[in-house]
């Protein structure tokens, strides 16, 4: 896609600037115009396809949006330097996109913007892969729209640069660099709410007289409790010890777990529910 994106900008810039792409911006027709915005709206329906395809929860797909978008970004600036052997250098000014209205800047802007948005998503699958998930907080949620709105202020706050064919105004660093910032607060705000919500995590625990080894004393230890199995004889109040019915060979294991005889008091009591459910629907006893 990044070589896709380069070779259309190639094509319009010897159609608009034959001696080179340079500052003041030149009007493009009204056709090609509506042509150009919608092929930017076509490839972030693309970008946006594929990190939904990619992952199942939501941000999981989020992160694969922000990994894609940003190797898409870094590529077309690598595709057109091998193409035409533009940028000179990161400091080179671009017309970086037009939805809304047209954004400029210096090359610069849009790769750090990358890098930190490659860096987000592989941070946010990292912590899936930990068995974290992700829960930002509110807290992150407000840096990460200040911060996305500053940065979208230095792109198109110069609109007589992108609208009236005038020399753009300097850029504003200091809004970049600011924007960039709160993005890395919201990560860590976000990182810290995560760690702390799968920590107060409730944790069952096993008492020593009823370790699933057997063994007695010892500390409390976690324990993992499995769902009960229709047909088995599996009790859900017992993760590890499965009551059977007598005259099965006793206590035996089976798959890791202990099976014990019912008592007879636990039998007589299985017996009478057995008998109580024919009574109960109208069918005859077996």
């Amino acid at each position: 896609m990044g070589f896709v994106q380069a070779g259309v900008v190639v094509y319009l810039r010897d159609l608009y600037y034959p001696e080179g792409f340079t500052f003041p911006l030149k009007m493009i027709t009204e056709r090609n115009l509506i042509v150009e915005i919608g092929r930017e709206a076509a490839t972030i329906f693309m970008l946006i396809s594929v990190a939904a395809l990619s992952g199942k929860r939501f941000w999981e797909k989020f992160s694969y949006l922000l990994i894609c978008f940003g190797i898409w970004d870094i590529c077309y600036y690598l595709w057109l330097k091998l193409a035409i052997g533009w940028p000179s250098s990161l400091l080179d000014w671009d017309i970086l996109f037009l939805i809304p209205l047209p954004w400029v800047g210096p090359v610069i802007a849009p790769v750090t913007i990358s890098i930190v948005m490659i860096s987000t998503g592989l941070f946010i699958l990292c912590l899936y892969k930990r068995g974290y998930g992700f829960r930002p907080s509110f807290l992150a949620w407000v840096l990460a729209v200040i911060g996305t709105l500053v940065i979208l202020y230095s792109f198109m706050r110069d609109t007589g640069a992108t609208l009236h064919e005038h020399m753009p105004l300097p850029y504003r660093y200091d809004a970049l660099i600011a924007g960039e910032i709160l993005y890395l607060a919201a990560i860590f705000f976000a990182w810290r709410n995560t760690v702390q919500i799968a920590t107060k995590a409730p944790r069952h625990t096993c008492p020593p007289s009823a370790s699933p080894t057997g063994e007695a004393g010892g500390k409390n230890r976690p324990v993992r409790h499995r769902p009960a199995l229709r047909d088995s004889g599996e009790f859900p109040n017992s993760p590890e010890v499965i009551p059977i019915p007598p005259g099965r060979g006793g206590t035996r294991k089976q798959a890791g777990m202990t099976f014990t005889p019912l008592s007879e008091k636990e039998e007589g009591i299985a017996r009478k529910t057995l008998d109580a459910v024919p009574n109960a629907f109208g069918f005859p006893k077996m």
